[in-house]
């Protein structure tokens, strides 16, 4: 059964991030806005892929709220900034898709959730 359950479980964890996937897309489009952090002197916020060696993941969020409550430990020093989705969409994810970086949207307090590829994200933002 200790397969099965691994299987099971995984089949959970992708589920909630599909869904939480969902939900950012859902907001950032009615919002118009997707927030990240910034610092004046090491810039935006990125973290280590999980999935992928030598990646990064720009970690984005649907709400000042969720971006705000990453401010501690490592990232003590940077702020919450918002960017306007057309900018996000129209400047940002071009050069993102070059250089392979992923996107991390709405990661939750340990730094885990989905690694969207700016390709996909780009296309599920087409509509908006």
């Amino acid at each position: 059964m200790g397969v099965l359950s691994s299987f099971l479980e995984m089949d959970e964890a992708a589920a909630e991030a599909q869904s939480i996937y969902s939900r950012f897309l859902d907001r950032i489009k009615k919002s118009g806005k997707v927030w990240g952090l910034v610092s004046d002197r090491l810039g935006w916020a990125f973290c280590p892929s999980l999935d992928e060696t030598d990646r990064d993941v720009l970690v984005v969020w649907s709400t000042r709220a969720g971006a705000e409550a990453h401010v501690r430990k490592e990232w003590a020093e940077f702020r919450p900034h918002a960017v306007s989705l057309s900018e996000f969409r129209d400047t940002w994810l071009k050069p993102m898709k070059r250089r392979g970086i992923r996107i991390g949207p709405d990661w939750n307090d340990q730094l885990c959730g989905a690694e969207v590829k700016a390709a996909d994200l780009a296309a599920d933002l087409a509509d908006s």
